[in-house]
């Protein structure tokens, strides 16, 4: 090919993504996945079922849908594809529908103007979320959870720790999944009383009450109490600037005990931060505050805090990492062995 026409192709399909984000996301919001649930339906069925007048322009997004796999066409019938019935159907057991709406909002909070004056001011762009606004984004962050929690907690060898801080805890889905693969351990979950409101739900609707401990806070408090084998971190660091990340995990390391462990899972960048590209993606589009970070810069942050044996630990299926993302590992060492 042309160097220039591949030059332009290149162009093309990063404008194309924008595009594709919004028919997802119209879908989604219409309800098409949920209209389809039941099976196959004809372009007039489908309008009927979705209150559309414009047929034209449902068919327009029913074709485009087909072409990005997520509905199928059989002549005059349109189904869910395998992809939409296993991740957007509602109730189906990986529903990935709750992400998706969340997406949309950001997008709709988050304008480009908005972005572009972020860009040249640094003004904050994070608008505070209604209290409906928090339960949506819980439940988006339980479909990114459910699809990740039991393999981080079987990729970790906890078998001698007793007691585990999940900083930053969220709907608690970590936390079910770490008392679940290890019956002994009991897990403090640490975060804003919003979101221990709906961990606690999810808790006792796993049957893990015994085993976990609610304590209302701020990741950016200085102190997360004290006596923990493992410190647990996940898609928290991201969310600040580094100045406030390297407080966090020095907070997280005076929580250690002697000999403990510290695990951040977060987007963890190459040193030139341009690999995973999904992690700087986020930076700029949802969390423009603070950042995806290098795992040079993690190591540097474990290393001045007193870790050491800093590792990142490899999942099973190294393909797995793209939706379950990087963990490094930091050990606490002992007072003697600082001094």
């Amino acid at each position: 090919m042309d160097p220039l026409l591949r030059a332009v192709r290149h162009v093309e399909d990063i404008l194309a993504g924008e595009m594709r984000t919004r028919s997802l996301l119209n879908a989604q919001k219409l309800g098409v996945f949920a209209c389809l649930a039941e099976g196959g339906k004809s372009l007039e069925e489908i309008a009927g079922c979705l209150a559309i007048d414009n047929r034209a322009a449902l068919s327009k997004l029913m074709d485009t849908l087909a072409g990005l796999g997520l509905v199928r066409r059989k002549q005059d019938q349109y189904e869910n594809s395998l992809i939409a019935r296993r991740t957007l159907v509602p109730g189906c057991a990986g529903y990935f529908g709750h992400f998706v709406d969340f997406l949309g909002d950001q997008y709709a909070a988050k304008s480009r103007e908005g972005i572009l004056e972020n860009l040249r001011s640094g003004l904050p762009l994070r608008p505070e979320l209604t209290p409906a606004e928090w339960q949506a984004y819980m439940a988006a962050m339980e479909c990114i959870a459910r699809l990740s929690a039991d393999r981080i907690a079987r990729c970790l060898d906890l078998s001698s720790a007793r007691n585990l801080l999940d900083l930053g805890a969220g709907p608690g889905q970590y936390a079910i999944a770490f008392c679940q693969a290890w019956p002994k351990l009991i897990v403090t979950l640490y975060d804003l009383p919003q979101s221990l409101e709906t961990a606690e739900q999810n808790i006792a609707g796993a049957g893990v009450g015994r085993q976990t401990r609610l304590v209302a806070g701020s990741a950016t408090d200085t102190s997360f109490g004290g006596g923990f084998d493992v410190v647990f971190i996940s898609h928290t660091i991201h969310l600040f600037d580094p100045e406030a990340a390297g407080r966090m995990l020095l907070a997280a390391a005076s929580a250690l005990k002697e000999g403990g462990t510290l695990v951040v899972r977060d987007f963890i960048m190459n040193r030139s931060k341009t690999e995973p590209l999904l992690g700087s993606l986020i930076s700029l589009n949802m969390w423009l505050e603070g950042a995806a970070y290098s795992l040079d810069q993690i190591r540097s942050w474990m290393g001045s805090v007193g870790l050491s044996s800093i590792r990142r630990i490899r999942l099973s299926d190294p393909s797995e990492a793209q939706v379950v993302g990087a963990l490094v590992a930091g050990r606490k060492l002992s007072r003697k062995r600082r001094g």
